[in-house]
């Protein structure tokens, strides 16, 4: 039996670190590929990065301030909220990665569009709503049935919008194209 001087002491160390962080690699890897996209921007959210989502054409940057499982919350540098239905969502972007830290989950928020449109049934305030085939449209939501909503366009238009064509909501009491 031979006894294995330095170099090969060495060797052995520097193959083990390798094959080691291979591994970390690799499970952080499967970690990755197996979390879902409301897991994403949970984690977007509390490193309190500077974003920028998408929904169709209509893009908007700032900080998320609530990520649940179907609805996410965005307030831009101008102060508007806008809630996206995630499985509308066409995109989310890092445009700067925060030295900090980021939001901690705040008031429980709805965790869906209709349930996020009745608390603003009950308001009576004036929202946007809009999506990849649904124009953007100021109005104020007077009723939410399963299916659609009934509102009150600005101009006085009676609106019937089928709740599934409502991908993301702005509060229009401040900017919206930030």
């Amino acid at each position: 039996m031979t006894v294995p001087v330095d170099g090969d002491l060495r060797e052995l160390r520097i193959e083990d670190r390798e094959t080691r962080e291979a591994i970390e690699t690799a499970a952080s890897q499967l970690e990755r590929a197996t979390r879902g996209l409301d897991e994403v921007a949970l984690e977007l959210m509390h490193r309190g990065d500077n974003v920028r989502i998408a929904v169709g054409q209509r893009a908007w940057t700032g900080a998320l301030i609530h990520a649940g499982r179907r609805l996410l919350k965005l307030r831009t540098e101008g102060g508007a909220v806008i809630d996206v239905d995630l499985r509308r969502l066409t995109s989310i972007a890092v445009i700067h990665r925060s030295p900090a830290g980021g939001h901690a989950p705040g008031d429980p928020d709805p965790a869906t569009m209709i349930a996020r449109l009745r608390q603003l049934e009950q308001t009576a305030e004036t929202v946007e709503v809009g999506g990849p085939d649904l124009d953007p449209v100021a109005v104020h939501v007077v009723v939410v049935a399963h299916t659609h909503i009934e509102a009150q366009g600005i101009d006085g238009t009676e609106w019937v919008i089928p709740v599934g064509s409502i991908a993301y909501v702005i509060r229009t009491d401040s900017p919206a194209h930030t």
